[in-house]
């Protein structure tokens, strides 16, 4: 298993962010082609999510607003909406080939599962 130490994800987000500084400042920003108006994405994605619990939904909500009085042409995910990503079961390539038994397969990757939705309670989570 591939694991990042916290050192080393904060120093690959600063670059990340110092690349993107950089080119904002120097007109170099790149747009994602899929994501022009009328494009046509053809990416294939599956993606594991957890879900929020309620009370920790409304209280992201309630800071939301806050920031959408600041920010108010930015989204903001509705609580029915919000999530965790996990992680990434296929990635999203162009023109990709997903077989309908590979998508199958899918919930077999997360043991005890047996293809049946996951559950968990979040417990710790403000």
């Amino acid at each position: 298993m591939w694991v990042i130490s916290m050192t080393a994800l904060g120093k690959l987000y600063q670059e990340i962010d110092q690349r993107g500084q950089a080119a904002l400042a120097t007109g170099q920003e790149e747009l994602d082609p899929n994501l022009l108006p009328g494009a046509h994405d053809t990416r294939l994605r599956l993606t594991l999510l957890g879900r929020l619990p309620a009370h920790v939904c409304r209280n992201i909500e309630f800071y939301l607003q806050a920031l959408a009085q600041l920010a108010p042409d930015q989204y903001y995910y509705p609580a029915a909406d919000m999530h965790v990503t996990v992680m990434d079961l296929l990635a999203a390539w162009p023109d990709q080939q997903i077989s309908p038994a590979t998508f199958a397969r899918a919930p077999l990757a997360l043991p005890g599962t047996g293809g049946e939705p996951w559950g968990n309670h979040g417990q710790g989570l403000l």
